[in-house]
């Protein structure tokens, strides 16, 4: 099963993903603006990337952000309900949460540095 057939993409007018499934990462792009009409489509993207992890037992999620122009703090906030469920898998499989963000975007480097002192050691920020 491809990661395609696990993994419903959003393809909004204004926000769209896509995912890739790499030996034992998976890279997850976001296009676009995350606002209140991505957030129950980004919410089942999130749950659909975090089965999808488990099941393939993966080391790292990488999100790529450097064509993500803007995130409200409601979509802002299902990446740390993502980091909860890791941090209460209780000894079970957990994986690292890569973001690679674009220096140009000012918002990404505040929002994503008060994600990474959330959860220290589950997230690294490039």
């Amino acid at each position: 099963m491809t990661v395609a057939e696990r993994i419903t993409e959003i393809a909004l007018p204004s926000f769209s993903t896509q995912a890739q499934l790499l030996s034992d990462t998976l890279v997850a792009k976001l296009v676009g603006n995350a606002d209140m009409t991505a957030h129950a489509p980004l919410k089942r993207y999130i749950e659909d990337l975090h089965r999808t992890a488990k099941a393939a037992q993966i080391k790292e999620a990488i999100f790529d952000f450097e064509e993500l122009y803007f995130m409200n703090s409601s979509c802002l906030s299902l990446f740390l309900r993502l980091l909860n469920s890791l941090a209460e898998s209780n000894g079970g499989h957990t994986y690292t949460l890569r973001f690679r963000s674009n220096p140009r975007l000012h918002w990404q480097r505040r929002s994503l540095a008060a994600v990474r002192s959330y959860a220290e050691g589950l997230v690294v920020v490039d």
